[in-house]
């Protein structure tokens, strides 16, 4: 069967087609955050984000946990996850910081 699959998005908007899109037996958690805090960046929401789908895969023997933002496919990711070998704790795709164009950022 295939893992567990948990969806959480944090726009708080109606996304009924992402949820009729979703694979049969996923759970989506919709999360609307009281308490934003944009003055400390998108980074509170984005980690806020990934503290539910957590807290959501609590007994769902979920063994790798993957985040991706909502404006990237990623075609292959069972088979890119499942290349990772179990002792990793951590792995990260990242690019340059995109605010490093200009000067003085």
């Amino acid at each position: 069967p295939p893992p567990p699959l948990i969806i959480v998005e944090n726009t708080g908007r109606n996304l009924t087609s992402l949820r009729s899109a979703a694979p049969l037996g996923s759970t989506f958690v919709s999360l609307n955050d009281p308490n934003p805090h944009p003055s400390r960046g998108k980074g509170v929401a984005e980690a806020r984000a990934v503290v539910a789908a957590v807290a959501a895969s609590e007994g769902a023997g979920c063994k790798r946990y993957v985040k991706v933002t909502g404006r990237y496919y990623v075609p292959s990711l069972l088979d890119e996850v499942a290349g990772v070998p179990d002792e990793v704790g951590l792995a990260v795709q990242s690019s340059e910081n995109f605010w490093k164009m200009w000067e003085g950022a």
